[in-house]
């Protein structure tokens, strides 16, 4: 996504306590959304959207991946 400009990602856990998606079109304009939930399942429920560019997509990418470093992804979606 970050070297074509296009595509599409997708951040969830496998709880569904969040859920965080991007869309990028050939202009490199980044249409996000999300939705958290807590408590889980049965909780308050909050939705975003929101526009941005890809200026921000390489520091975005390597923060979600020093996240994902100090905590691993551990089973299966």
């Amino acid at each position: 996504m970050n070297r074509q400009l296009s595509g599409k990602a997708i951040l969830k856990n496998l709880d569904s306590f969040i859920h965080f998606e991007c869309k990028m079109n050939k202009l490199g304009h980044i249409n996000w959304s999300g939705e958290t939930c807590y408590p889980a399942g049965s909780g308050a429920v909050l939705n975003f959207e929101f526009v941005s560019n890809q200026s921000y997509l390489e520091d975005l990418i390597k923060e979600l991946e020093d996240i994902n470093y100090v905590y691993p992804v551990i089973g299966k979606p």
